[in-house]
C-alpha cells in the first residue's frame, strides 16, 4: 500500500497528500513518531478521515522528534510501505559547490539537499544594503544572477534550502566570486595581476591557473599559482597586443572550479638601455676633452650621467 505523500513539518503540524490506493476500503493514515532517526517508532495517532492531510502533535514540544505515514486499508497481504521519515526542524544547510563569473553574469551552483521534504532552494546576495533574497529555484541546482556586476568587485553568495511549508535552513558559508584585477608595470616591463582568492570551500584550493587570450585568440593556461596566491607578474609581453587575462581556482578532492571576471589591456613597455658604446675620445687643441658614443636608439632615457676619474 502507498503511503501518504510525507510533504513537510511546520512546527507542531505534519501535512501530507493523500495517496491514490485502490485495493480496498480506506481505514486510518498512520503516524508514526521516534526521538531518534532510527526508532523505535511508536504510534502516535491514527486519523480516520481519508480527506485530511495534516496532523498537530500537541506533544511535540522543543526536542527533535522524527516522523513517517503508513497507510492502513482493508488490503489483505498487502504490506505497508512506509513514507520517507522527517522531523520537525528545518531543513539542512546547503553548501555552495562554486560561484563563477561567465562572461558579465554569475553561475552559483550547489549539490542536492540531504534533507527529503525540500521542494526548493532560495539564492541570496550580498548587497551594501545586506544579505537579500534575489530569486527562489525550483527543479534546479543552479543560478545565473544577471543582475550582479562580477566585473567591478566580487559578488558573495548564499543558498538556502526551502520546504513546502515554508521552512528554510540555516545560512551556510558565503562564496564569493573571484575579482581580478591588472595594472600595467612599465619598468618591469609586466603586467601585474592581484585578486582575492577563492574562500569556503570544503577541501580547500587545490590550484590557480592563469588563462591568457592574444588579441581575441581562445584562452590558454599560462601559469600555474599556489593556493595562497594572491598576485602575479606577467612579463612576456607584446606591446603591440592586446592582453585578456583571467583566474581560474580549482577545489582539491572535488575538481570544482571558479573562474574570474575577464580584465584586458593592452601593456606599456618602458624600453630599456641594452648597449652602451664608445665611438671616440680625443684631445682637442685646447686640450679639452671630447667624447661621442651610441646606445639603442628605442632606448626610453630621461637622463645620463659622465662619470670621470683622475686614478
Amino acid at each position: 500500500m502507498l503511503p501518504p505523500d510525507f510533504v513537510c513539518v511546520r512546527g507542531d503540524t505534519l501535512f501530507w497528500t493523500p495517496p491514490s490506493n485502490t485495493c480496498g476500503p480506506f481505514q486510518a493514515y498512520v503516524v508514526m513518531k521516534a526521538s531518534s532517526p532510527n526508532g523505535p517508532f511508536d504510534t502516535l495517532a491514527l486519523v480516520t478521515d481519508p480527506n485530511q492531510d495534516f496532523y498537530f502533535d500537541a506533544m511535540a514540544g522543543f526536542d527533535q522528534v522524527y516522523y513517517f505515514l503508513l497507510s492502513a486499508y482493508d488490503c489483505p497481504g498487502q504490506p505497508q510501505i512506509p513514507s520517507d521519515t522527517l522531523d520537525n526542524r528545518p531543513p539542512e544547510e546547503t553548501a555552495i559547490l562554486s560561484v563563477s563569473v561567465q562572461g558579465d553574469d554569475v553561475v552559483v551552483q550547489w549539490p542536492p539537499n540531504p534533507s527529503p521534504e525540500v521542494s526548493g532552494y532560495i539564492v541570496y546576495r550580498v548587497t551594501p544594503m545586506g544579505t537579500v533574497p534575489i530569486d527562489t529555484v525550483f527543479g534546479a541546482l543552479s543560478y545565473v544572477d544577471s543582475t550582479a556586476d562580477p566585473n567591478s568587485q566580487a559578488v558573495g553568495y548564499f543558498v538556502n534550502a526551502l520546504d513546502p511549508c515554508g521552512n528554510t535552513s540555516l545560512f551556510n558559508l558565503e562564496h564569493r566570486t573571484i575579482f581580478l584585477e591588472a595594472a600595467p608595470s612599465p619598468c618591469r616591463q609586466g603586467i601585474r595581476l592581484q585578486w582575492n582568492p577563492y574562500q569556503n570551500w570544503s577541501h580547500g584550493i587545490e590550484r590557480q591557473e592563469v588563462w591568457l587570450s592574444l588579441d581575441g585568440q581562445p584562452f590558454q593556461p599560462v601559469e600555474a599559482l599556489a593556493p595562497e596566491a594572491d598576485t602575479f607578474l606577467f612579463d612576456v609581453l607584446e606591446e603591440t597586443r592586446q592582453h585578456c587575462f583571467f583566474l581560474r581556482a580549482v577545489e582539491n578532492a572535488t575538481g570544482a572550479e571558479s573562474s574570474s571576471n575577464v580584465v584586458c589591456l593592452q601593456p606599456e613597455i618602458v624600453q630599456s638601455v641594452r648597449y652602451v658604446r664608445w665611438k671616440e675620445i680625443a684631445t682637442n687643441s685646447d686640450f679639452s676633452i671630447s667624447l661621442s658614443w651610441s646606445w639603442n636608439p628605442d632606448a626610453e632615457l630621461t637622463a645620463f650621467e659622465i662619470l670621470r676619474s683622475l686614478d
